[in-house]
């Protein structure tokens, strides 16, 4: 079962370590704009054109969106971690359930950090910086893929 655990969490820790490194070499721009509205006002610097619906768009929705699935992540993964599997066959189902718990962790840390960076951007547009977006949606996405990688391996392991 330790074999698991450090194999779990060094796998889970890789994954947002991708992802993030993906993210930076994807994306260059110096600031990166919650609100299309401050796209258009503030220009983008580069060859991005915003939609027409950029002028009077806001990110509430959105927000709003993000929020919603990473609850719904958050609160299937807690219940199959409670009240998945038999006590006889806990080792086997301590690798998927550590995904699980990355999962969780990931995601709690995406909503954190995405309302964080949101009100410091709602303060000054200029906060949101390459970094932060990579970190933010990093966790989001590293949520996503621990959630399934922890689902698939306990689908092999059943």
């Amino acid at each position: 079962m330790a074999v698991w655990v450090h194999h779990a969490i060094a796998a889970s820790a890789f994954v947002f370590v991708a992802v993030w490194l993906c993210f930076w070499l994807a994306n260059r721009l110096p600031n990166y704009y919650f609100e299309a509205q401050d796209l258009v006002k503030y220009g983008n610097g580069n060859s991005r054109k915003p939609p027409a619906s950029a002028g009077t768009g806001t990110y509430a929705p959105m927000l709003h969106n993000y929020i919603s699935v990473s609850q719904l992540l958050i609160t299937v993964a807690a219940a199959s971690i409670a009240f998945g599997g038999r006590q006889a066959s806990l080792g086997s189902l301590c690798g998927p359930k550590l995904f699980l718990a990355c999962s969780i962790l990931y995601g709690i840390s995406f909503c954190a950090f995405l309302l964080y960076r949101y009100d410091e951007y709602s303060q000054d547009a200029a906060t949101y910086t390459r970094f932060w977006y990579c970190t933010v949606e990093s966790f989001g996405f590293a949520a996503l893929i621990c959630f399934g990688t922890g689902y698939l391996l306990w689908a092999l392991q059943g």
